[in-house]
């Protein structure tokens, strides 16, 4: 029911496993909803058409629980090094005060081993290597191909530390406002 036709056989598997690891996370989170408990999940942000967890039937029936809200943010704006917009899907947990679009200003780059030149507020997140700042950029820098090695996107796989503090923060709140809602029931 999940995937794409054309996957092979281990992407196939991968899609099946990761798929099974979603639904489970949505049942905790509703289990924690019914439980009047706080809870968070994010992921790319999730845009119509395009493969998402939560466009997966139990995030769909998550969405439509009381108090669970889908807000959306971007992490440069906490110090990562790329736009990395984000969906969170939560109960209980409010990110709206996070920054939903990126304000840093726009530059010239260029990708150190073929000179090619990159127009944006932040180095393309693709390749095995991240562009520079055009002024930093040197003729001896280019090569015949780009670097081996792994890609630049894995590097962006550990969130930000300003990101990581503001979503603890918010945890912490919400946690201590469900013992209070307890306690006064």
């Amino acid at each position: 029911r999940y995937g794409l036709p054309h996957l092979s056989v281990e992407e196939k598997e991968q899609v099946r496993s990761g798929t099974l690891l979603a639904r489970r996370v949505a049942q905790a989170a509703e289990t924690l909803t019914n439980a009047g408990k706080p809870w968070a999940i994010e992921n790319p942000k999730w845009q119509q058409g395009k493969a998402s967890i939560f466009g997966l039937d139990e995030y769909l029936a998550l969405a439509r629980l009381p108090n669970v809200t889908i807000g959306h943010f971007v992490q440069c704006m906490m110090g990562a090094k790329t736009p990395k917009e984000t969906t969170v899907m939560s109960h209980k947990i409010d990110v709206s005060s996070f920054p939903s679009a990126c304000s840093h200003p726009k530059q010239w780059w260029r990708f150190p081993s073929s000179g090619r030149w990159h127009w944006g507020a932040h180095p393309p997140a693709r390749g095995t290597e991240w562009a520079i700042p055009a002024a930093s950029w040197q003729p001896r820098m280019l090569r015949k191909r780009p670097p081996s090695g792994p890609f630049v996107t894995k590097s962006l796989a550990a969130y930000p530390a300003e990101m990581n503090r503001r979503l603890a923060l918010l945890h912490v709140r919400a946690a201590k406002q469900s013992v209070l809602d307890a306690l006064a029931a």
